[in-house]
């Protein structure tokens, strides 16, 4: 080969036949993926072509992946995750770790959230603040994501969310409700008040 170590390359095909075998080197950028439908985004070094995609999850089955049983136990001592998802690329590769960064409701914030990820059967286990609504740790790759939050699960996995970004028993709601339980009591005394001077003006 003239050059070999260039993209193109230059060679004499020889009178005899031969077989000529070519490896092509995936080229890798780094870049910032984003599901549309869940808000996950993850960077990394990523091939042009790829294509992130993202489901709600299952863990992995069989008595040889201790990560997933590991999240499974997890779950069932902290009354599940909050959310479960399969990330992986529908297209294209992915190189090194990615920052991953998965949206949990603004009603969460300043709570600790833990994020457990099954990598090739191995557990990483990570505890990060809520931020701006959403997680973000570094990973050593892609597949099923379980996000625990104190406090944002019924116990089977179900948010207790009520899609506001405010969750249930959380001071507003609290607050709100004091408050239409006062306007109520003022107007029930109000009409009480007025039926007795009405009641007073008929006896005079």
């Amino acid at each position: 080969f003239a050059n070999a170590e260039e993209a193109s390359t230059t060679f004499t095909v020889p009178a005899a036949h031969v077989t000529v075998t070519a490896h092509f080197t995936p080229s890798y950028s780094e870049r910032t993926l984003r599901d549309p439908s869940t808000g996950v985004t993850v960077r990394g070094s990523f091939t042009e072509d790829a294509m992130l995609n993202v489901k709600s999850g299952t863990l992995h089955t069989g008595d040889d992946d201790s990560a997933c049983a590991t999240i499974r136990a997890y779950g069932k001592d902290n009354g599940g995750p909050l959310l479960l998802y399969d990330i992986r690329l529908s297209a294209g590769e992915v190189q090194g770790e990615v920052d991953v960064t998965i949206p949990v409701g603004v009603g969460y914030n300043g709570r600790t959230a833990t994020v457990m990820h099954c990598h090739r059967r191995e557990l990483e286990h990570i505890k990060v603040p809520v931020e701006n609504g959403a997680v973000t740790g570094t990973f050593g790759g892609l597949s099923p994501f379980a996000v625990f939050v104190p406090g944002g699960s019924d116990g089977r996995g179900n948010s207790r969310s009520t899609g506001s970004g405010v969750q249930t028993g959380d001071p507003v709601e609290l607050v709100s409700a004091a408050l239409i339980m006062l306007a109520s009591l003022a107007v029930c005394a109000s009409m009480v008040f007025s039926r007795k001077r009405r009641c007073a003006k008929r006896h005079r």
